[in-house]
């Protein structure tokens, strides 16, 4: 379990910060979700600059050096979309039929998202 300034939190668990630490980066990895910029760190740390304040919260796995594990354990909200994307993509390509293409997209990110639904119960 990650500590700041001592207190353990738990991944994902927002916390505020007073200031930027040395050596974080910018990054575009990830949803803003508000922010006008966010910033990945040392240990997993990833913070969001918001007009006022800084939230940061540590992520299991950084999306830098492992993008794949980075959307199964800390993102897996974007699984089902981005395979839905990739394979309506590559029907598109395959069929040139925009419906078709469409269909399997819908089709597969449907069927993630009831297997996830299903498996976390």
């Amino acid at each position: 379990m990650p500590t700041i300034n001592g207190v353990h939190v738990e991944f994902h668990e927002n916390f505020d910060m007073s200031f930027l630490p040395v050596g974080f980066e910018k990054t575009t990895i990830d949803d803003l979700k508000g922010a006008s910029v966010q910033y990945r760190g040392f240990d997993g740390i990833h913070i969001r600059k918001y007009p006022n304040h800084l939230v940061g919260h540590f992520d299991k796995v950084d999306p830098r050096k492992n993008p794949i594990g980075h959307l199964i354990h800390d993102a897996p909200e974007w699984i089902a979309p981005l395979a839905g994307a990739g394979v309506a993509a590559g029907v598109g390509l395959k069929t040139k039929n925009i419906k078709e293409a469409a269909a399997w997209g819908f089709g597969t990110w449907a069927a993630i998202e009831i297997f996830r639904a299903l498996a976390s119960k």
